[in-house]
């Protein structure tokens, strides 16, 4: 039996997503989705492979990797938000023979698995989340067959997420809304990016050679200043960049957010650049 019976998983203390905020997620996660394609591509999923996916949200990778691993496969996906899982699971019931298995949980505490169980572990738009980051790979570490690959995707540390959004911190630094000293998109009491420089020695650290890490730039594209602008400002109220903002503000500010979006609009619309790191590292052993 691959679940233990040693106790819960530990959840991180911020407020709980309500139903219609894990909606608007699953809804706007495109990016997320097309950069988990990009990883899961280097992964080595195959048919009858088990895979654990931290960070699952609502399942819409799984849905892919369901057909990667077949019916002889195994996944499981755990996330922090159980509204999200939720969703997940529904997702997964309207699969025919569905191999496909979510639970509400934490990267740091994967201790209802066994050891050496998993083929591949990834962690898509979930690394910089992690405080604790050398457990998290510990447990990945354990929870892995010799042989078996990690991959993540992470924010960088010192670069931008994207273009858009250092657009709107300059704007917001301006009506006085980041008087905390850093980017009020990319808040630091639940972000802790890295430098490829330290992703690689936490790998190292814990046990993975690194077979290949990078910063990739993916870009997302919108046909207009204001479609771009409803995207970022309807996403989940973790990672909105209006988070901190007072709600009767945000229709100004959004409407300042499109006045400066429409100098860089092209006949194309608007780009989103966009900088992240890939991991993908191997356990050793036999």
């Amino acid at each position: 039996m691959v679940f233990t019976t040693n106790g819960g998983f530990k959840l991180r203390n911020f407020k709980t997503e309500t139903f219609e905020e894990a909606v608007a997620y699953d809804k706007h996660s495109d990016h997320q989705y097309n950069c988990g394609l990009l990883l899961i591509k280097g992964l080595g999923i195959k048919q009858g492979s088990t895979v654990l996916d931290i960070g699952a949200g609502t399942g819409r990778l799984a849905l892919h990797v369901a057909g990667l691993i077949g019916r002889n496969g195994l996944y499981f996906g755990i996330d922090i938000s159980p509204e999200r899982i939720n969703i997940a699971k529904k997702k997964a019931e309207g699969l025919q023979d569905s191999n496909l298995f979510f639970e509400v949980g934490d990267g740091t505490d994967l201790s209802r698995f066994e050891d050496g169980f998993f083929d591949v572990v990834y962690m898509n738009s979930v690394f910089h989340w992690i405080k604790d980051k050398k457990i998290l790979l510990h447990e990945c570490f354990r929870v892995l067959k010799p042989g078996g690959h990690l991959g993540f995707t992470s924010h960088v540390k010192n670069l931008p997420r994207n273009n858009v959004r250092e657009i709107a911190g300059t704007i917001l630094k301006k009506r006085g809304y980041n008087k905390r000293g850093y980017n009020i998109s990319v808040p630091q009491h639940d972000n802790y990016p890295v430098t490829v420089d330290e992703a690689r020695r936490l790998l190292e650290q814990t046990g993975f050679p690194v077979q290949n890490i990078e910063v990739r730039q993916t870009t997302d594209n919108f046909a207009s200043a204001e479609d771009a602008v409803n995207s970022i400002m309807n996403r989940d109220p973790h990672q909105n960049f209006l988070r901190d903002v007072p709600k009767k503000q945000h229709p100004e500010i959004g409407n300042e957010l499109i006045t400066e979006l429409k100098k860089i609009e092209t006949e194309e619309g608007i780009h989103f650049v966009r900088n992240k790191i890939y991991a993908i590292a191997e356990k050793g052993g036999k």
